[in-house]
């Protein structure tokens, strides 16, 4: 009896132990790919399916969702959001801490305009330009898991919406990160390989969309935006940033989507001035997306025309102008009378500077009317001079067939006729203008 007894116990701990191998080998075989996807992210990884580069692994969680306190009801006469290019912005036409000057510049071929906000110390408090725009589809990356069948077609069924707000939103690391088995098994018991495909393609997004310079990037979700702050132009010192100093500028380029397409917008920002903080925040709260086209600039600078004279050739008529200008860049014309008008103000030199840089850079004359300010090319100034020339013998041409045309001398009568009734509209159109009316 003792002898069947121990047989029995002996095939309960056989069996109780080859289930709790089988249970282990299990959990292990569970939580494995989700190890091998953290120690991923830790180390990163290189093989036939998956290549993720240490470059990538900066981008794996955003800071906090940011939260904008601002009285936009402050000040209203300072401030108005204008049209300019593919954004609704607020600008100030007239403020006591800073002026607007035109930011035009050139990176990759690409025009990019934009604002300096220029304090009367002469230091820049703020600015912002145009960052072009591109296309959000699906993309898949040259790695061969987003190709297999059962992945590509999961990360097909995804709304675009979701993975625009998981690119800024979604922290790649996984829950219960260094944990034991049992909580983590708990933890990602929720979620399956398709979940984890999907971190790794938001990863890629990131590294192909964010440029090298980011340091940190989160989400505004009441514009829907993602911002990511960056590291560029020289202001914020790599030595600052390690040290946890904060640097005096604030770098920043935002992501607008908008049916299929992001739109970006880069701001810059001191961060111990108020009125800087302030722009920089007006620009988050109000800042949306407006299509454009040529049909664009004729309500600004309807506005303009509205304005008085003083205002037009004052700050105020710049912003309205260079406004309605960024819609129709390529209009050399536009381009032209804008300067020509914007000469008329008192102290225009500030603001029109960077138009007489863009004007010569790109069509070899500066438009000027001022001799002081006048430049052109040698190639402009040939054109020029033919043009004249051309103009020139046009108009001579007009004179000699006007003077050679043959002229019928009048008979005494017809004289007579013609003087009197030369005399009759005289006095009739004297008449008219004294605001009286003679019969005859």
């Amino acid at each position: 009896m003792i002898r069947k007894n121990k047989l029995k116990l002996l095939t309960f701990i056989t069996l109780f132990s080859g289930l709790i191998f089988t249970a282990f080998i299990a959990v292990f075989a569970f939580l494995l790919p989700f190890r091998t996807y953290q120690k991923a992210l830790q180390e990163g990884m290189e093989n036939s399916y998956l290549t993720l580069s240490p470059q990538e692994l900066k981008y794996l969680a955003p800071t906090s969702e940011e939260v904008i306190d601002i009285d936009l009801s402050r000040d209203p006469e300072k401030w108005k959001v204008f049209h300019f290019s593919h954004f609704e912005i607020p600008l100030s036409t007239h403020h006591n801490k800073f002026m607007l000057i035109p930011l035009i510049e050139e990176y990759e071929n690409q025009l990019s305009l934009g604002v300096s906000f220029l304090g009367f110390n002469q230091r820049e408090m703020a600015k912002f330009r145009t960052d072009g725009e591109s296309s959000f589809r699906l993309q898949f990356f040259a790695d061969k898991i987003f190709e297999l069948p059962i992945f590509r077609n999961a990360l097909l069924r995804i709304p675009e919406q979701k993975i625009w707000k998981d690119l800024f939103t979604l922290d790649l690391n996984l829950p219960a990160k260094g944990a034991g088995p049992l909580a983590q098994l708990k933890a990602y018991s929720s979620m399956d390989f398709h979940e984890l495909v999907y971190r790794l393609h938001i990863l890629k997004l990131r590294h192909q969309l964010f440029p090298p310079e980011t340091v940190a990037f989160h989400f505004y979700p009441e514009r829907n935006i993602g911002i990511l702050d960056i590291q560029e132009f020289g202001i914020k010192d790599s030595q600052v940033l390690k040290e946890g100093l904060d640097p005096e500028y604030r770098n920043e380029i935002i992501f607008l989507y908008e049916k299929g397409n992001f739109y970006r917008l880069r701001l810059l920002s001191y961060l111990h001035e108020p009125a800087a903080v302030e722009l920089r925040n007006r620009v988050l709260k109000q800042l949306t997306y407006k299509f454009s086209n040529e049909d664009s600039s004729y309500p600004l600078f309807g506005e303009f025309r509205s304005l008085s004279q003083k205002d037009r050739m004052d700050q105020k008529g710049m912003t309205y102008l260079y406004s309605s200008w960024s819609h129709v860049p390529s209009r050399k014309d536009f381009l032209m009378e804008m300067i020509q008008i914007l000469e008329q103000g008192k102290s225009f030199a500030r603001h029109l500077d960077p138009l007489y840089r863009y004007s010569y850079r790109m069509y070899g004359s500066t438009f000027s009317k001022y001799v002081e300010y006048f430049r052109e090319t040698p190639d402009h100034k040939a054109r020029r001079l033919y043009q004249e020339e051309q103009r020139a013998a046009v108009e001579e041409l007009k004179v000699r067939e006007i003077s050679s045309e043959t002229v019928v001398p009048l008979t005494g009568t017809e004289r007579i006729r013609y003087l009197l009734q030369k005399a009759k509209d005289e006095k009739l159109n004297n008449d008219v203008r004294d605001g009286t009316l003679i019969e005859h």
